[in-house]
């Protein structure tokens, strides 16, 4: 695959990361092109690394797609969508469920909007 950085900017816009940027993954997160990557995650060969930060990137977009009110049936359409990957490849994705989860915290206090969502995976 050509540069997984440079294809994400060619078609979506997306800002590579420099040397300093280590939350890259969530920053580049959008809610306009959520379903965009989820079509990119399947579409491509991806490396491990390069799914993890492609399925954080999903993740923010939804949480983001959450936090702005869209309608019920979008948000579970596209959570059928990301729950499909995660639970298929929940041993690669372990981690990741656990920090969106906010399981330090109860789920009306300072947590992620998709934390219920994720905490259905555990």
């Amino acid at each position: 695959m050509q540069d997984f950085y440079s294809i994400l900017y060619q078609k979506y816009g997306v800002i590579p990361p420099d040397k300093f940027d280590q939350d890259w993954r969530f920053t580049a997160g959008d809610s306009e092109n959520t379903e965009n990557y989820i079509d990119f995650y399947h579409k491509n060969i991806l490396s491990v690394h390069q799914k993890k930060e492609m399925m954080n990137m999903i993740i923010q977009g939804f949480d983001d797609l959450i936090a702005e009110g869209r309608e019920s049936v979008l948000l579970e359409q596209i959570w059928n969508k990301i729950k499909t990957i995660l639970v298929a490849e929940k041993q690669l994705y372990y981690q990741d469920i656990i920090y969106w989860s906010c399981l330090d915290t109860e789920l009306e206090e300072d947590r992620f909007y998709v934390s219920k969502y994720m905490r259905e995976l555990l």
